[in-house]
């Protein structure tokens, strides 16, 4: 260790977190004799080549804006749960990698049931293995769960019908699904996982979610890593390149779905198919679909430009106001038309428990608070999504005000493509002759006009309404 053992060494630290932080402090002891001074030994930690673990934080706790005494686990009081390093870790030894045991925190206040008492538990899956050991304070309050007063319930949320895969995780093989010094292989099919660590770091992690009409994370993910892409300037095309990126709430580039594109996008092997127990589906790849050139979309990027955009990509040769935003187009109040967004804005749960994309009582994870399925939306409808933050819809511009769009298949899947995250043509607009799974139901077509005052039947191709031709008139839109 780095304690000076001559007769003028200082006290040990009452705080085991703080002695832990000696060596884990990015500058580890090095051995050094003297008449004052004796540190017989050097400590090293073992070289991370980062070209094969790009995603690895670090063994430094103490590093800026994300050190471990900053983390919402060291500061918050010990009757709010205060989990210190030897509630999490057996620095001796353990059965887990990363040293993982539970020994339960000394007085903390818990709510429902509390866990046993239990002292360096190292060797039992249901205890300490991966999510199990953040359950111990993370839990539901249920007597198989604690739950610190203070600490948000995940359990809850991650065990509904659609959720990220926490409980894959197969110790029997004495393999863990999450590995510090993974790369994107093994963020593939193969071994397919979402465990606490893939999306938080523990050391750095305070309270707190993201700024509503902001792309920008919230404090919980501060210190986990994600990748940041770049694109070209062409539109519907994935990243050309990407970096690791760390999570530092509040320095102008951390943007939370850096932690979701890790998995979501190429980076992981998408897309490929997915089979549930409800079906086979085919994944896409998220850095396709928020690429800033895109003609359409949700801002996740924090781009610049906001979208819709008025005048761009493959439609210059377009009127100018064309694209103009409706001036009677309204939002649910702290949103606007420049406002950003980000992937939990929609992928979160709304009943009094963790937030975030855990889990959620609706298909696709989105917020359990709108539970009408989106592929059946219609306008009027006060139970999907995107009213969270629309509003008005069905007045928005003369399109939606036509009274016979609000029918019995009036769905919005109808005109617009089915997966909403971003697209190649203005205004999320989808034609049936587009691939799956973004392809709409009826429209096939649509002439370049201004909308908000020249729009006409025959303008608009349709397969699906007795008033439309199956081909509009003039020049598409591609």
């Amino acid at each position: 260790d780095n304690i000076n053992t001559t007769s003028t060494a200082p006290s040990f630290p009452t705080d085991m977190a703080l002695f832990c932080l000696r060596c884990h402090d990015g500058s580890p002891p090095v051995a050094t004799r003297s008449a004052s001074v004796n540190i017989p030994y050097s400590v090293a930690f073992s070289s991370v080549d980062p070209a094969i673990s790009p995603l690895f934080p670090g063994w430094n706790k103490a590093a800026a804006n994300m050190a471990f005494t900053s983390s919402g686990h060291y500061t918050a009081s010990t009757a709010n749960g205060k989990a210190l390093c030897q509630n999490c870790h057996d620095p001796h030894a353990s059965g887990f990698a990363t040293l993982i045991a539970w020994t339960k925190p000394t007085g903390v206040t818990w709510t429902g049931a509390a866990p046993a008492d239990q002292y360096r538990v190292n060797n039992d899956v249901t205890v300490a293995w991966e999510e199990n050991l953040c359950y111990r304070c993370h839990g539901s309050g249920a007597s198989a769960t604690g739950k610190a007063a203070g600490a948000a319930n995940v359990f809850t949320p991650a065990g509904l019908t659609y959720k990220h895969p926490m409980a894959i995780n197969a110790p029997s093989a004495g393999i863990a699904r999450h590995a510090d010094l993974e790369g994107p292989a093994q963020l593939g099919s193969t071994n397919r996982h979402s465990e606490c660590a893939d999306c938080h770091n523990p050391h750095a992690a305070k309270a707190g979610i993201h700024v509503t009409g902001s792309s920008t994370a919230g404090e919980v993910l501060r210190g986990a890593v994600g990748i940041k892409p770049t694109w070209s300037t062409t539109q519907w095309t994935s990243y050309t390149g990407v970096a690791p990126q760390t999570i530092l709430p509040g320095s102008g580039d951390d943007y939370e779905a850096y932690v979701c594109i890790k998995c979501h996008s190429k980076y992981s092997g998408q897309p490929y198919s997915v089979t549930t127990g409800s079906g086979t589906y085919t994944s896409t790849d998220l850095a396709v679909e928020f690429n800033p050139a895109n003609d359409s979309g949700h801002n996740v990027f924090g781009s610049a430009t906001n979208w819709p955009k008025e005048v761009v990509g493959s439609f210059k040769s377009a009127p100018s106001n064309y694209m103009t935003w409706p001036t009677n187009a309204t939002f649910q109040t702290g949103w606007s038309k420049t406002s950003k967004v980000t992937c939990s804005s929609c992928h979160t749960y709304s009943a009094g428990n963790a937030r975030g994309p855990h889990g959620s009582t609706v298909r696709m994870l989105i917020d359990s608070a709108y539970p009408g399925l989106y592929q059946n939306a219609q306008l009027g409808d006060t139970d999907v999504i995107c009213v969270k933050c629309h509003a008005n819809l069905r007045n928005a511009n003369r399109t939606h005000s036509e009274g016979e769009h609000s029918g019995s298949d009036a769905r919005c899947i109808a005109c617009h493509i089915k997966v909403p995250h971003g697209w190649k043509r203005p205004r999320l607009i989808g034609y049936t002759t587009d691939p799956e799974p973004y392809r709409s139901l009826n429209l096939t077509g649509m002439s370049l006009q201004d909308y908000n005052n020249n729009w006409s039947l025959s303008d608009c191709g349709q397969t699906g309404c007795s008033e439309h031709n199956g081909n509009p008139s003039g020049t598409k839109w591609p």
